[in-house]
């Protein structure tokens, strides 16, 4: 009998346990210039930390990115980058990402 009490016991901490693990969330965006049309851009995004969280480019066509359901719950900060490999001055954007949620960002350079 006491080895059943323990085995429910686990069986309960254990989907207290997934229960409170937190999915992840994505950033999604879409780069272009003043008149509109597309522009194609190195974005990096930058944990609380500093740590590099996710880098890529939008696409040339169309100026969209996506990062994938990767990214932990909190907050980051996106950079987006010249064809020079320097920040873009004023172009960073505060995100959070909230569990199993989609951000959408746009961005005009």
């Amino acid at each position: 009998m006491r080895f059943l009490w323990y085995f429910m016991l686990a069986a309960v901490v254990a989907a207290l346990l997934i229960a409170c693990e937190q999915q992840p969330g994505e950033i999604t965006g879409r780069t272009s210039r003043s008149d509109g049309s597309p522009t194609s851009v190195r974005i990096q995004v930058v944990d609380a930390r500093g740590n590099i969280a996710w880098e890529g480019s939008s696409e040339f066509s169309s100026g969209t990115w996506y990062t994938g359901s990767v990214l932990k719950p909190g907050t980051y900060t996106v950079y987006y980058f010249t064809a020079m490999h320097e920040p873009y001055e004023g172009k960073e954007q505060e995100v959070t990402v909230n569990p199993g949620a989609s951000v959408v960002l746009n961005q005009t350079f």
